[in-house]
């Protein structure tokens, strides 16, 4: 059977929230079982060409990885990224979802991104139906949906694109004609009224996407977002009850202003109701839903002693204040400017940030923040037990239930992945080894296929020095410097390991 996605393939790539580790800290933090991700099975569905499997299964050769899509196409070149890096725990096959052959028995994660909302109805019903079936007692399942409030004004401008490209079959035609619609009405729409500013916010963001997802997300022939009470309600028709969200911080009501969080207290109900309010209340259009078997006692109320078995990473650079005095010191996290005053608070994400990228236990890290901060061992262990969650809520903090295998320093022979390599050859975005995408520059992409842990710096110079002299790289401030900045680029990006 051929599809559109044979025609017009899918490229695919990472999505950090979907990686295995999520699913495992999420069902972790709220009182489950789930298996290790260093011994399990994970199945993907809608794979296209294993943008996100392979590097999952690169980094964890001791697990067993799967993926499933209808184009054959898009596995036949996801096959082509998986032989040269000699990977034997990973497989895709080219199937309907509905038609994995039992042999391949049941799975402890199953990841599906971008499916849900573009398949009809009953194939949404039916893909619950195989999760159901093909999830291990303990195992967890991840889906992406499109989600209402937020949506409406996407599904507007949907509309509007199909009813002005009808009778386009080319996709290259098709995405020209809708670059220029989206051009039209974001110029045509007023900045001065509500309606306007949201319309012209979706042409913005909009006319820059990839071709890709212009063709088979936005006018796809099915694209049925839904609420979040809607999901849940039909999962649990299928025996799947919801754990959480993958983007933990979205279940806490913390990205809302004092007044909003003070009004979430009087809303009846559990969690599922909770989100939904803050749905409206954020104009949410996209949800990455974590479900396991009905059945299991989730505890919402985490104690703090659960983090202790993780592992910490903070890229928290100290903005202004003292470590070490007793004023607030300001900090910045990725998501917000992070200000405290708590002495053991201060010299902990310090410690994190001189590790950066580096993840550490949580013991490491309670043991270098008595070192920094000359407190007390019990002391430190409290304060920083009891701020992890709220940090990692608010984006401060990064959880992983393993050591990432990253380093803190450029090694002598600096090494990436053979993924990561392979990919800078190719595409200036490349998967980091946080499972999260990196638009590398020019410089340090061109030397991460040498990054090899044969080529010593000197050679690297080398070569840089070559591609400076040809004209084929600019290096305004000579090769020792380009060289020194490149590596400590590769090295922040989270590309290099030990």
């Amino acid at each position: 059977m051929t599809t559109a996605y044979d025609a017009f393939p899918y490229r695919s790539r990472a999505y950090m929230e979907s990686h295995i580790d999520r699913l495992y800290l999420v069902a972790h933090l709220f009182g489950l079982e789930p298996v290790p991700v260093d011994r399990c099975r994970v199945l993907e569905i809608g794979c296209a060409d294993g943008g996100n499997l392979v590097p999952m299964a690169e980094r964890l050769p001791n697990s067993e990885f799967v993926g499933v899509d209808l184009a054959a196409r898009q596995v036949e070149d996801g096959q082509r990224w998986i032989e040269p890096l000699g990977l034997t725990n990973v497989e895709l096959v080219a199937r309907n979802f509905r038609r994995i052959p039992q042999k391949y028995g049941q799975f402890d994660y199953i990841v599906c991104h971008g499916v849900y909302s573009w398949v009809p109805e009953r194939d949404r019903t039916g893909l619950l139906e195989v999760i159901k079936q093909r999830l291990t007692p303990n195992g967890v399942a991840y889906i992406s949906y499109n989600t209402f409030p937020g949506w409406n004004t996407r599904r507007t401008v949907r509309q509007f694109l199909q009813q002005h490209t009808e009778g386009i079959d080319d996709p290259e035609e098709l995405v020209e004609r809708a670059r220029v619609l989206l051009r039209f009405l974001h110029d045509a729409s007023s900045a001065e009224t509500s309606y306007g500013r949201l319309v012209r916010a979706q042409c913005e963001a909009l006319v820059g996407t990839p071709p890709q997802y212009l063709f088979h997300g936005l006018l796809a022939e099915h694209n049925d977002p839904c609420y979040l009470r809607e999901f849940v309600k039909a999962a649990g028709e299928q025996g799947l009850q919801y754990l959480g969200d993958a983007e933990f911080g979205t279940m806490m009501p913390d990205g809302l202003h004092a007044e909003g969080r003070r009004a979430m207290e009087s809303v009846p109900g559990g969690l599922v109701e909770h989100e939904q309010v803050q749905d409206f209340l954020v104009n949410r259009s996209f949800r990455r839903t974590l479900l396991v078997h009905d059945g299991f006692e989730i505890e919402r109320s985490i104690p703090w002693e659960r983090v202790e078995t993780l592992w910490i990473s903070a890229r928290a650079r100290l903005l202004e204040g003292d470590i070490d005095g007793l004023e607030e010191a300001r900090f910045d996290a990725p998501d917000h400017v992070f200000v405290t005053d708590n002495p053991i608070l201060k010299a902990g994400l310090a410690v994190l940030d001189a590790m950066w990228p580096r993840n550490c236990s949580f013991q490491e890290w309670v043991s270098a923040t008595v070192e920094r901060s000359g407190r007390m061992g019990p002391e430190v262990r409290s304060t920083l037990g009891r701020n992890t969650l709220p940090l990692f809520t608010r984006g401060v903090l990064r959880l992983h239930p393993r050591d990432l295998g990253l380093v803190d320093h450029v090694s002598e022979k600096p090494l990436s992945t053979p993924w990561i390599r392979r990919r800078a050859e190719l595409f200036k975005w490349v998967t980091d080894l946080r499972h999260g995408m990196r638009d590398v520059p020019p410089v340090p992409r061109f030397l991460l296929p040498y990054c090899d842990g044969k080529h010593t710096k000197r050679d690297l110079w080398k070569l840089l020095e070559k591609e400076h002299r040809l004209g084929r790289l600019t290096l305004n401030n000579g090769v020792d410097h380009g060289l020194e900045v490149a590596l400590d680029g590769l090295l922040i990006r989270s590309l290099l390991v030990g």
